[in-house]
């Protein structure tokens, strides 16, 4: 399992971005963001809980809100959600 000082590495880069443009959109919470970053990423809600020292109850209740507010069901859907509007901002944007 990663220290929270290796978590922090993984707190920038092309991906980072793509989620970040993504929860502006949505209107994600600060903590909301962690979550939908680590979900994209691929990992469980366990090692979620461990990573941002709460409980599986709150991390369940953060995936809830997200997948609510972004109007999906699935861990896949999200991550595809995300990558589709990545692509169309890029191509509105040319």
């Amino acid at each position: 399992m990663r220290t929270l000082e290796e978590y922090s590495v993984y707190r920038s880069g092309k991906w980072r971005e793509k989620c970040e443009r993504f929860a502006d959109a949505y209107a994600l919470t600060t903590r909301q963001r962690e979550v939908l970053y680590l979900l994209a990423k691929g990992y469980s809600t366990n090692y979620i809980k461990e990573v941002l020292v709460v409980s599986e109850y709150t991390v369940k209740a953060h995936i809830y809100n997200i997948y609510k507010k972004t109007d999906v069901h699935t861990r896949q859907e999200l991550i595809e959600m995300i990558e589709n509007y990545h692509l169309q901002n890029k191509h509105e944007g040319e």
